[in-house]
């Protein structure tokens, strides 16, 4: 998966993780807890609905007289900092969204926000299988980028499986399409693909891990041997839960290997695996990291061994240190909402060794309350959280 202008490994990304976890640790140490002070001018960008940059006044007039774009049907959900622009997720929850992966272009710095289709238009067609149908999730080293697609299109109102769901790997730089990885065989008829992570080891060897509540399974793929397995979790890992919502996945670096921590959203436990487990293809070795105090919504990570989360329909963000006990107490308040938004997403800006936050609000999408579009922002989350929530 090397090209002539996509080459070098995961190096930029490993030269760069200790200084974002230094910068962060510092800011919470300063910190402690958040002070009261302006904190506005840290909004990078902000926006309502989905406005595109078309290739030409046809293309906008066709799409747009057959009902399919509509700005207001469009909420990014996922974004991750590629080489040297920003690139969102669009699922496609509703009909009218003619785009589901983009990278932003702003005329102005933050102001007048547009999305230009990512890597182009054709990637974005709906029914054609070698295309991206709705991405639901994305992972970038700063080389390459990770895609998740369900292949489910109108998810919110009436599902349709348009195509086998997959993840595709792009080249940040050039916008090349390097591999396709066909995920039908891990999937049945229950399955409810959610997030995607990615573990590089030293030497190139990747592997990804997807979440399926709906099989209460994670799967598992090599990519440099081609080969794949569903990991079913043990039954005490949706103990508690109504019904198996949300599960969520991220990767923790520690001294004796990585972890990968998953939980569902009602469930009563918090729980964790060394990756050096998944990828021999068993769950064994489940580690019980301990009862939520909280009900944690999983944002993102530091790089290292640090989660950021917001409790559920809460905004503030938390900072959690995986070395430290999971209690309350480790948890520090790292970021408050200054628009009474909420936060789906906290990722690495590795150019500029900074971390930020996207933010929207999802609960008027849902409930088609959004007006014109909903309200979108792009944060630095650098560990002051100087802003009040008003």
């Amino acid at each position: 998966m090397r090209s002539k202008v996509c080459s070098g490994g995961m190096m930029p990304t490993v030269a760069l993780l200790p200084l974002l976890v230094g910068l962060l640790s510092l800011a919470v140490a300063v910190q402690g807890a958040c002070s009261s002070s302006d904190n506005c001018t840290r909004t990078i960008y902000t926006w309502e609905g989905g406005r595109i940059v078309w290739p030409c006044p046809t293309t906008k007039r066709l799409i747009t007289s057959t009902g399919k774009y509509k700005p207001r049907d469009l909420i990014a959900m996922r974004c991750q900092r590629s080489g040297t622009h920003t690139l969102c997720v669009f699922p496609r929850y509703k009909s009218s969204n003619p785009i589901t992966l983009s990278k932003v272009y702003a005329t102005k710095k933050g102001c007048d926000v547009k999305f230009e289709p990512f890597p182009c238009w054709n990637e974005q067609e709906e029914g054609n299988c070698n295309a991206l149908q709705s991405a639901i999730d994305l992972h970038s080293d700063g080389e390459y980028v990770w895609v998740l697609d369900s292949g489910v299109t109108q998810s919110q109102r009436t599902p349709v499986q348009r195509c086998p769901p997959k993840v595709v790997v792009y080249c940040s730089k050039t916008g090349k399409k390097l591999k396709t990885i066909n995920l039908a065989r891990f999937v049945t008829e229950k399955s409810r693909l959610q997030y995607i992570q990615v573990e590089c080891l030293k030497g190139g060897r990747c592997y990804v891990y997807v979440s399926d509540p709906g099989n209460n399974a994670i799967i598992v793929y090599d990519v440099y041997n081609g080969r794949g397995y569903r990991v079913i979790l043990p039954k005490a890992v949706h103990m508690g839960c109504r019904y198996r919502d949300m599960l969520y996945i991220f990767l923790s670096k520690h001294k004796e290997g990585t972890r990968l921590y998953f939980t569902y959203l009602g469930g009563n436990r918090l729980f964790a695996i060394k990756t050096e487990h998944l990828r021999k293809g068993h769950g064994g070795n489940i580690i019980d990291i301990g009862e939520k105090p909280v009900v944690p919504v999983f944002l993102g990570t530091d790089g290292g061994h640090g989660v950021f989360f917001r409790e559920e329909g809460e905004m503030n963000i938390y900072y959690w240190d995986t070395n430290t006990c999971w209690k309350k107490t480790n948890f520090k308040l790292v970021y408050k909402s200054t628009l009474g938004l909420y936060a789906t997403h906290v990722f690495p800006d590795l150019k500029l060794n900074r971390l930020l936050v996207l933010e929207n609000d999802f609960p008027s999408y849902v409930k088609d309350h959004a007006g014109c579009g909903t309200l979108h922002q792009i944060s630095i989350l650098d560990g002051s959280c100087k802003c009040n929530s008003g």
